[in-house]
């Protein structure tokens, strides 16, 4: 499970894709003005770069890409008119579970944190729903101890036909 989350890092959070120079409102209010929250629910496939720093050991200091192994097979409930709640089904491993994950709109934000031998970690990852299917966005992590890392991600979804509320996945119907 170690090399799933080590994909995850990598992955994080993204902005949304706008030109925020034209709209005065701010990146998450642009992204949770869209009429419909995007359907994000199917595997996902996570890619990105980023870079660490604050490293004890030099080794693990720099640059880093991610290319994700193994899909993640993730839930949404429609909870309109809030946000969508997003649920990591599989991989079922309690080392790695999403904290708190949600669509808005286009709003794609995922809390994520780890606990491991040498410490606490906490990532943010957000980003921008550009299409059906697709996610772009940033990343921030810390932990741990002083380590931080950024970078940006992508995450390419293989949609579940059933629609984005897919109900019987969380006992409905």
């Amino acid at each position: 499970m170690r090399g799933v989350w080590s994909v995850l890092v990598a992955a994080a959070a993204a902005a949304c894709i706008t030109d925020e120079a034209d709209d005065p409102r701010s990146r998450l209010q642009q992204c949770r003005d869209e009429p419909a929250d995007a359907d994000l629910a199917g595997t996902w496939l996570l890619t990105g770069s980023g870079v660490r720093t604050g490293c004890s050991d030099s080794r693990f200091e720099g640059d880093f890409r991610i290319e994700a192994s193994v899909g993640l097979v993730i839930a949404q409930q429609d909870n309109d008119p809030n946000a969508d709640t997003l649920t990591l089904i599989s991989p079922n491993d309690p080392a790695f579970t999403f904290f708190n994950a949600f669509v808005d709109g286009t709003c794609v934000e995922l809390h994520i944190p780890e606990t491991t031998s040498e410490g606490d970690l906490a990532f943010l990852f957000t980003g921008d729903a550009v299409d059906d299917g697709r996610v772009s966005g940033e990343f921030e992590g810390t932990g741990p101890q002083d380590r931080v890392s950024t970078g940006t991600f992508d995450v390419t979804v293989t949609l579940w036909p059933s629609g984005p509320s897919h109900s019987s996945v969380f006992g409905g119907v």
